[in-house]
């Protein structure tokens, strides 16, 4: 097993004793679930992008930092700090992804075609004299749209 391999495992295996340690509640605070796929993500293009190598030590300290920080019932400014920090650093792991490798959040399209169908029905509902009746065909058209594309992209394998 590679150097990368290894690391990828361990960091899977504490986010799974991770997982297993604490409430849903945590879970979703923390972003666990996201956090376990950028893992995912990062590693499968550490082989063939520079940046997202560099992003795999920046992964670990997310890890680790997670780790301590999980298991404290009262935050103090300091650590309300690094989870502010925790997020900014996903974010910029999203960000790159998106960027440079194309890929998408669950839900992406849809939340971006629904808000184009609904201002293209408040477009087409002021031309025929009923904004109430363009809103809601705009935006279940966008939906329909958003939706096929979210499917689409999660068949291709493009969702993070």
């Amino acid at each position: 097993m590679s150097e990368l391999e290894n690391k990828r495992m361990q960091l899977l295996e504490q986010i799974e004793s991770i997982k297993q340690m604490v409430s849903v509640k945590k879970i979703k605070i923390f972003q666990i679930d996201l956090l376990e796929r950028l893992i995912i993500r990062v590693f499968s293009f550490a082989r063939s992008c520079e940046d997202c190598k560099q992003r795999i030590d920046n992964l670990e300290q997310m890890t680790a930092s997670v780790a301590n920080l999980i298991h404290k019932q009262d935050l103090d400014k300091n650590e309300k700090q690094i989870i502010i920090e925790y997020r900014k650093d996903i974010n910029n792991i999203v960000a790159h992804l998106h960027n440079k490798h194309k890929l998408v959040s669950e839900g992406y399209y849809m939340s971006i075609y629904m808000s184009i169908g609904m201002a293209i029905g408040v477009a087409l509902g002021t031309a025929f004299g009923n904004i109430a009746l363009g809103i809601p065909i705009g935006l279940s058209i966008g939906m329909a749209i958003g939706v096929g594309m979210d499917s689409d992209a999660k068949k291709k394998g493009l969702v993070i």
